[in-house]
């Protein structure tokens, strides 16, 4: 059953929408800008010169790292940790943020199609895709906002969630795999995501949504396929689509399975035996990934069989540390 309860306060979602919009007009007519009359162009090659001035056997391998952070093996990595360490609304939110930031970002590269620095000059990394907007330097802005919304000293990480944004940003531009305007528009769509997921999360606050929701796996089941075929069709057209859709129906499958959130018991030798047991199958995992691309098709279907098992193993193994209790249900919380 579904309940509305309306509050008079809509001041922080008009805001956040307000903020949304005008950062993704932005990076639309930035993109058009450099499309059109090639804006920033002298401002792009006197930055790109000026970062790859820093080259050095030391720095390089700091900002491949860096950069790997907005990467789909960055944040793979970062959705298991969340998940396996029961912070399973945190790890929903970024899958949803990342999903949905992909898709819209994928979208401005097949329309704008700019291309990528490393047709003009040396670059230490390849990309096979489309420059504008920086897909990593938005998921720096995405998961520099995840950092900060959960921290309880808000300056000091503050500075820390600009710094990974920046650095993410700056890393792209170094490895010479993206313009300085490349950097911008992604940084101003990650912003238009943020916001607008700030903005559902202020309607729900706005509005009391609650549903008679018991964990079964049909409920499961038609959710992950519902989420999926939307994703589906709002992606549909950009070279990511079988991969968000797969890693969103895989996790979904058994999301139904988890607890709003769960911590860690305390005693020292299971902490132990789940970080060991969590690092070796986050390697099964890749190499799971790694096998099963040459085995399955290459195309739009096999990359979402292919997704869909990594997200089913990725949500699995929180349901083997629920089962053994090395993972306890949380007392019930605020939503």
């Amino acid at each position: 059953m579904l309940m509305l309860s309306p509050s008079t306060n809509n001041r922080p979602t008009s805001l956040y929408g307000l903020i949304s919009l005008l950062s993704l007009t932005l990076a639309t007519l930035l993109g058009y800008g450099i499309y059109h009359f090639g804006c920033g162009y002298s401002w792009d090659i006197a930055m790109f010169d000026f970062v790859r001035s820093w080259q050095s056997p030391f720095i390089q391998p700091i900002m491949t790292i860096i950069t790997h952070l907005g990467s789909g093996a960055g944040l793979l990595i970062i959705c298991c940790l969340a998940m396996w360490l029961g912070h399973f609304r945190f790890a929903r939110q970024t899958i949803f943020l990342i999903v949905f930031g992909v898709v819209l970002s994928s979208h401005l590269k097949e329309f704008f199609q700019l291309r990528r620095p490393f047709l003009e000059t040396n670059v230490l990394i390849l990309e096979k895709h489309m420059g504008y907007p920086s897909g990593h330097s938005m998921t720096g802005v995405i998961l520099a906002f995840l950092f900060y919304s959960v921290s309880s000293q808000k300056l000091m990480y503050c500075i820390i969630a600009v710094t990974i944004a920046l650095s993410v940003a700056l890393s792209r531009i170094y490895l010479g795999v993206h313009y300085f305007t490349d950097t911008i528009g992604g940084i101003l769509v990650g912003v238009s995501i943020v916001a607008g997921g700030l903005v559902i999360q202020s309607l729900t606050k706005t509005y009391s949504f609650n549903f008679s929701y018991e964990k079964k796996w049909t409920q499961g089941i038609a959710f992950a396929f519902i989420m999926s075929a939307f994703l589906f069709f709002i992606g549909w057209g950009t070279y990511e689509i079988g991969k968000t859709t797969g890693f969103v129906l895989g996790v979904f499958l058994l999301w139904p399975q988890l607890p709003s959130s769960a911590q860690v018991r305390p005693e020292a030798k299971q902490r132990i035996t789940m970080v060991l047991i969590g690092i070796a199958y986050l390697g099964g995992l890749f190499a799971l990934r790694a096998g099963l691309k040459g085995i399955v098709p290459v195309g739009i279907l096999g990359d979402c069989i292919r997704y869909s098992v990594l997200g089913m193993g990725v949500a699995f193994l929180s349901c083997l540390f629920l089962r053994f209790g090395w993972l306890k249900e949380k007392e019930k919380e605020k939503s």
